[in-house]
């Protein structure tokens, strides 16, 4: 599956809100979710909700053969990709 495709899925999770300052980076291969956040604010939030979210991304995956072992929340790599 692609990224744009698990972004459609966090955006559905997080919300439309949280969603403009967060998005899916990439997947590694062994299933680890990068999340990139505008701050440390938005990253350190998520993380408190990071089991959760886990659980939630895992039930909209589960269908496309995918699970999600654990995410990881940079908020560095954001300004990379922005300029």
């Amino acid at each position: 599956q692609s990224i744009e495709e698990i972004n459609i899925f966090w955006t559905e999770i997080v919300g439309n809100k949280i969603s403009r300052f967060s998005k899916v980076y990439g997947i590694s291969a062994d299933n680890k979710l990068t999340i990139i956040c505008s701050d440390s604010f938005i990253a350190n939030e998520l993380y408190l909700n990071k089991d959760k979210l886990i659980k939630y991304m895992n039930k909209k995956l589960e269908e496309m053969g995918t699970k999600i072992e654990d995410i990881k929340f940079d908020y560095k790599k954001w300004k990379e990709e922005k300029q």
